[in-house]
């Protein structure tokens, strides 16, 4: 009798340990900052897509952490290649990937931050993920969008690794947007909102 319930006991041992281990494993969660170098994405006058993420994606990578790592695919003002992204996020192997982007677009009454996901098997995920990061950013000055879009971005398509989003972080042609996205002063608020989200 004692060795059945040795038996029966250390399985669930097992499973306990392994569960307890795996929810405080550090996070990896990759920050793609869009374009770079002569891509500079969107712009409205010296203002340009390519400076606003990649000075988002540096202040996350300093909030790295005990509970999740930031790591970055573009450290300068250069362009990667997409498909060299998506080889650099599947040797991460991370738990999460988020794309930075600002958008355009020609109604300038819009406004506000707007994620993205793409239906594949990890689509339940992704959504769950973009919701939380709306949430957090609509509790603080930046307004979102929680209705998420589904899309079929290249590099959304393209990564089996994790889940992925990509979020505009605003509309560079809505002006209260633009204002707020060209004060550098706010580039480590965006930072501290997001990084919630995986904290």
């Amino acid at each position: 009798m004692k060795k059945l319930v040795t038996l029966i006991l250390f399985p669930v041992m097992v499973i306990t340990v392994a569960f307890t281990i795996g929810d405080t494993q550090k996070k990896i969660v990759v920050i793609d900052a869009a374009h770079g170098g002569a891509d500079t994405g969107v712009e409205h006058d010296t203002i340009l897509e390519k400076d606003i993420v990649f000075r988002v994606s540096e202040y996350l990578k300093e909030m790295s952490n005990d509970n999740v790592e930031f790591i970055t695919l573009r450290d300068e003002d250069t362009y990667v290649p997409l498909n060299e992204r998506i080889e650099k996020i599947t040797s991460i192997k991370p738990n999460v990937v988020l794309s930075l982007h600002v958008a355009a677009f020609p109604d300038d009454r819009i406004k506000g931050a707007v994620a993205h996901v793409y239906k594949n098997e990890l689509y339940d995920n992704s959504k769950q993920i973009a919701t939380q990061l709306m949430t957090e950013l609509n509790n603080s000055e930046i307004l979102a969008d929680e209705n998420i879009r589904t899309s079929d971005f290249y590099l959304l398509k393209n990564i089996k690794a994790a889940p992925s989003i990509i979020v505009e972080l605003g509309n560079i042609t809505n002006e209260g947007d633009r204002n707020f996205l060209a004060n550098s002063a706010n580039d480590k608020k965006l930072a501290e909102t997001i990084a919630k989200a995986f904290n």
